[in-house]
């Protein structure tokens, strides 16, 4: 089949009277390279150069394939008793596998291609090299990534506690490594290191640290307690199984009463007035072997202002609080003359040493935004600030969370509400799932803000559930639903199954949530693997594949497989075939250039402008030499059905070819209209 391919060619004359010449050239069918070198060219892990030796009868090009442009790379061309020589120069390989590069030479219709393949670096790659154990009997795996043989031997010291088993793989492949840890019943934490061997020398070494035995001090009363300057007695109550020792400042007004202790954890302090006006406090740390429990207790200074609260949040509707102010002198109230929405009433006023109250009258917010004041109460040299808080009129529900993600082995998950009014929330799930894996963990309440938590059960199934926690405003009823994904035991969870790409090569990536070591298979060897990021943990992960460009005129597909054990996931590639290809070759003396206009459905290529730079092509592209004299422009255009060279001024002649790949033979081009002076 031929294409048609139109050149419309609009003259300017800007500069010159004189017009030149426009000659399209289509080259010689016939073979003009010759290679004297290898077509096939390698190098080791550490790289180097190469001398390719050749000889061409007329214009040519030299490229590399887009993937290896990083590490694979060519000098200037030179030339000697009518041959040429090109250099290619490789860097050190730093990776694990071994890399190929193609550099071509094409003249005319006829391409060589040289291949050059790297060596990989040799390697024992451990996912981690620490391993952190509780102090029960376990067994903890570690995943080894080699590309050659080893051996193992544990520290003499560690075998009596530690015992491996390993199963290897072949080539650079993927071993596990299994660690058996005995229970630890010491208190004390011990630590073995494995030491992995290589015949060449390499080695890997992997600590093993593993936690004594869980003690226990637990503090039954609270961890600040706070007493009036008058001072007293206060009882301090843990629970324990060790040995607890006591260490706190040696202050004067603090004194420890042993004679009233009932049992080993009980303990009851004196504490003497405070005649000071500051406030006073010491830090009582309760020490185990390992763990340590701290009570601090502070002394009211001997002029006491306490409120029951110096923050309020009330409701849109308004109304009454009340607050308790323990004082031992009269006070005062203060608050902003200008704020009219509230009002504080004193209801008593004494100055000895008791409870008063006043109270707050809150007028109805008739507006949808929440407003904030605040007035102070002041006694003597002390005071106390207070913030009120209102909410709008508007009922409002909003969630931290729509989505919890929640590992197999379960846990603690949180979700942050905020209201301004009530609410009630119920969990929903499967009516078939007779195990109710989702319950209450407590509620922790401030007037506007909640958080409430849930305890998810371990999932022992191979299947993820999903469950959902509905919360209703009881204002308007709307509902705001919270849905908690648990994974099975061993999880790979995929964004996507199908990609659909143009033939293009191109850097492909797709996001994966797994908490396994998964292996990856490729049915078709023009999908290559980039890299991507171990996980041990239920969590987003980013895998990277680079995908070689498509010649053919046929689309292609493949399939990537992800597995371990009997958890599989398949990912299908679909790659459109081959776009029209158009180089087009233009040789002129501009200092300014513009890009010729490419007309299709899906226009992109390569620029190579002729003096070492390289853009990628777009429609107002255009380009300044910083020297004078002829120079060619080369494009290399896909998808393209027609173009447009709006301006010729400077421009000697134009060399087109075209073709449905980017290597074979040159069809007929056919030129519906050329227009010039």
């Amino acid at each position: 089949m031929y294409k048609r391919y139109c050149i419309y060619i609009a003259i300017l004359f800007i500069l010159s009277a004189c017009t030149q010449l426009l000659e399209l050239i289509i080259p010689s069918s016939e073979s003009n390279i010759v290679l004297y070198s290898d077509d096939s060219i390698i190098f080791d892990s550490e790289g180097g150069e190469y001398e390719i030796i050749f000889f061409v009868s007329g214009e040519y090009s030299i490229n590399v394939s887009d993937v290896s442009s990083e590490w694979c790379k060519v000098g200037n061309v030179t030339e000697s008793n009518g041959r040429k020589q090109l250099t290619v120069y490789v860097e050190n390989n730093e990776s694990y596998d071994e890399r190929n590069a193609y550099v071509s030479i094409r003249s005319g219709k006829e391409s060589k291609v040289i291949t050059v393949t790297q060596k990989q670096k040799d390697a024992i790659l451990i996912s981690s090299n620490k391993v952190e154990a509780k102090s029960t009997e376990a067994i903890y795996e570690l995943s080894i990534r080699h590309n050659i043989d080893f051996s193992f031997e544990i520290e003499e010291k560690a075998k009596d506690w530690l015992e491996i088993v390993q199963t290897k793989g072949t080539g650079m492949s993927v071993s596990k490594l299994q660690i058996h840890v005995d229970e630890n019943t010491s208190l004390e934490r011990r630590q073995g290191c494995i030491y992995l061997f290589t015949k060449d020398g390499l080695q890997e070494i992997i600590d093993v640290y593993q936690e004594g035995a869980e003690e226990t001090i637990v503090l039954t009363t609270q961890n600040e307690m706070t007493i009036g300057s008058e001072g007293g007695q206060l009882k301090i109550e843990i629970r324990s199984n060790v040995e607890v020792t006591l260490d706190y400042p040696d202050f004067e007004w603090i004194h420890l009463i042993e004679s009233k202790a009932f049992n080993a954890f009980t303990y009851y302090f004196q504490i003497d007035p405070n005649e000071t006006y500051e406030e006073r406090n010491v830090a009582i740390t309760f020490k185990g072997v390992r763990e340590q429990e701290i009570v601090t207790i502070i002394q009211k200074q001997k002029d006491a202002l306490l409120l029951s609260s110096n923050k309020i949040e009330v409701g849109a509707s308004g109304g009454e609080v009340t607050i308790e102010i323990v004082s031992n002198q009269a006070y005062e109230i203060q608050s902003d003359p200008f704020i009219n929405w509230f009002s504080v009433v004193q209801i008593n006023n004494t100055k000895k040493l008791t409870t008063s109250s006043i109270k707050l009258i809150i007028k109805p917010n008739e507006g949808l935004d929440s407003r904030r004041a605040k007035f102070k109460v002041i006694a003597g040299d002390l005071q106390e600030e207070v913030d009120v808080y209102q909410m709008g009129a508007e009922p409002v529900l909003v969630l931290s969370e729509n989505e919890l993600l929640v590992n197999s082995s379960g846990g603690i998950v949180k979700v942050e509400v905020k209201s301004n009014s009530d609410y009630k929330y119920e969990i929903k799930q499967d009516e078939n799932d007779i195990d109710n894996w989702i319950e209450p963990y407590g509620d922790a309440r401030s007037m506007s803000s909640y958080t409430h938590k849930f305890k998810i059960k371990p999932n022992n199934e191979y299947t993820t559930r999903q469950a959902q926690v509905v919360f209703t405003n009881l204002e308007d009823y709307k509902q705001y639903t919270v849905t908690i994904i648990q994974s099975q035991k061993n999880a790979i969870l995929l964004s996507e199954n199908e990609y659909y790409i143009d033939s293009r090569s191109q850097r492909l990536s797709f996001k994966v949530q797994t908490n396994v070591d998964f292996n990856l298979d490729i049915t078709s060897d023009w999908i290559i693997l980039a890299e991507s990021i171990p996980t041990r943990t239920l969590e987003n992960r980013e895998i990277h594949f680079d995908v070689l460009e498509n010649h053919s005129r046929h689309s292609r597909n493949a399939i990537i497989t992800l597995s371990y054990e009997d958890v599989i996931q398949e990912i299908s590639i679909f790659q459109k075939e081959a776009s029209n290809v158009i180089r087009l070759d233009v040789i002129h003396n501009c200092q300014f250039l513009n890009v010729p206009l490419f007309i299709g459905d899906y226009v992109y290529g390569d620029v190579y402008w002729g003096d070492g730079n390289i853009d990628d092509y777009s429609k107002r592209l255009s380009h300044t030499f910083e020297y004078e004299g002829n120079v060619t422009t080369s494009f290399n255009i896909y998808g393209a059905d027609s173009f447009i060279i709006e301006k010729i001024t400077n421009i000697s002649s134009i060399v087109l070819y075209t073709d449905h790949s980017s290597i074979g033979s040159v069809e007929d081009v056919i030129i519906d209209r050329i227009e010039w002076d």
